[in-house]
């Protein structure tokens, strides 16, 4: 049966017959393929409008019902422009942009099974396309250089159209030069007889290769990718958005804090190592294997507590999802540099493994918090429980104390040495100075 439905498919109906056997089971097979159809319509229908969070009807041009059976009309202007009819160089790619922008909301099999669709819809306009190459048969010996053009459905409208015998000819001696110039191209050499000797010595592969050190162009199996100068501009806020789209902040088991973004495919591969070149910090873990079975995964992961206070502190101002993960993590950081001692550290530390963990995963529905002893009713408490401000008090408290032992210091000076006016005039100064510029602006 499957067999029998690509020969209707591909259009084959004389061999379609002979493998059935019967003109009625054709009419049978039509008509259970057009009941298929319909129910599906009909399903679509009864949805609404589509959009990105559900499946529906589509008119072009975005038009919608303003009840179940009447269709708001279609304006003048878009009757001449035949806005009308789904157009697919804009309506389909609409389409498409739309199913794209709602993978990035799956996970798992969902995202899997969302991702071959779109391979099909694209596949299918380009059978489409070649089926419309293929009732153009005046070109059907040069389906080849045509295929190597950029064209779209209404370019092969308009050819279709083509009825003279003059303009026929001159379309395919276009086509033919076009075929012989790429069979040119394809067979030409790279040496020095083939250009001007300046241009053949700048254009070597060594010349080549700094060149494209130069210009920052990553190369990933033969392809070139380079970071955009927008994106090198505005560093860590394109790096702060990334983290809240495709990356993660969180700390593990042991409470150490761990950073990192995620890409995947040969283009992530290429933006992991610019965006590790540009940061200056982080480890990469390239080509490593998706629990999907799909693309492979590339990590750019930041371990130290050095570099996640770095990137934490430089991207905190531009984070939209992921602040309160941020924040999180630079006060653990900033604990365990100095606070490793003091008598709410490890409690603290538990609280904030909570938070992360909360802030993580409380969007996730089914989740099981209460494997990790968190109640949703304290988390706000947990929250208000942040030592930043105690930290900032006893850091103040260590600096004033040094100051007033400095200043200490230099009246025991002058106390102690017999000191002459102009001696006494600088060790009074600094102690002024000391005074007014640390312990005045502290208190400020």
């Amino acid at each position: 049966m499957t067999a029998q439905r690509l020969l209707l498919d591909t259009g084959n109906l004389n061999m379609f017959h002979q493998s059935i056997g019967s003109l009625t089971l054709l009419d049978d097979y039509r008509r259970w393929r057009d009941r298929v159809f319909i129910d599906e319509l009909f399903k679509s229908e009864s949805r609404g409008a589509s959009s990105d969070t559900q499946g529906g009807y589509y008119y072009p041009n975005t038009k919608t019902k303003s009840n179940s059976t009447t269709l708001n009309s279609y304006s003048a202007t878009e009757y001449a422009s035949e806005r009308f009819k789904f157009n697919v160089k804009t309506d389909l790619l609409e389409v498409v942009k739309s199913l794209r922008k709602y993978r990035r909301t799956l996970k798992g099999d969902n995202k899997e099974e969302l991702t071959k669709s779109i391979e099909n819809l694209i596949d299918a306009y380009s059978l489409h396309l070649d089926d419309c190459i293929k009732s153009i048969y005046w070109l059907s010996k040069y389906e080849y250089p045509l295929k190597q053009m950029s064209f779209n459905e209404m370019d092969l409208k308009k050819i279709h159209s083509v009825k003279n015998y003059n303009e026929r000819l001159e379309l395919v001696d276009i086509l033919c030069k076009y075929w012989e110039a790429d069979l040119d191209l394809k067979t030409t050499t790279y040496s020095k007889e083939n250009m001007d000797n300046k241009l053949y010595r700048r254009s070597s592969p060594q010349i080549i290769s700094k060149m494209v050190d130069r210009l920052g162009i990553t190369n990933v199996d033969g392809a070139y990718y380079k970071l955009s100068d927008d994106i090198k501009k505005d560093l860590y806020a394109y790096t702060a958005s990334f983290i809240d789209s495709d990356g993660y902040i969180t700390i593990d088991k042991n409470y150490n804090p761990r950073v990192g973004l995620v890409a995947t495919g040969d283009r992530g591969k290429a933006f992991m190592i610019q965006i590790q070149k540009e940061l200056g910090i982080g480890k990469l873990h390239l080509d490593q294997k998706s629990p999907q079975g799909t693309r492979p995964v590339n990590r750019l992961n930041f371990y130290s507590q050095g570099d996640v206070h770095e990137l934490l502190t430089k991207c905190r101002p531009h984070f939209r999802m992921k602040g309160k993960n941020a924040d999180l993590l630079l006060e653990l950081v900033r604990m365990k540099k100095s606070y490793k001692k003091a008598d709410w550290y490890k409690q603290r530390c538990e609280e904030i493994f909570k938070l992360m963990k909360y802030e993580n995963h409380k969007d996730h529905v089914g989740y099981d918090f209460t494997k990790y002893g968190i109640d949703f009713e304290t988390v706000a408490k947990l929250h208000d429980n942040c030592k930043m401000g105690t930290m900032d008090d006893l850091e103040g408290i260590l600096k004033e104390d040094d100051v007033n032992e400095a200043i200490d210091e230099l009246e025991e000076v002058a106390e102690e040495f017999d000191l002459s006016e102009h001696d006494w005039s600088s060790v009074d100064d600094a102690s002024d100075y000391l005074f007014e510029h640390k312990v005045l602006d502290e208190e400020e």
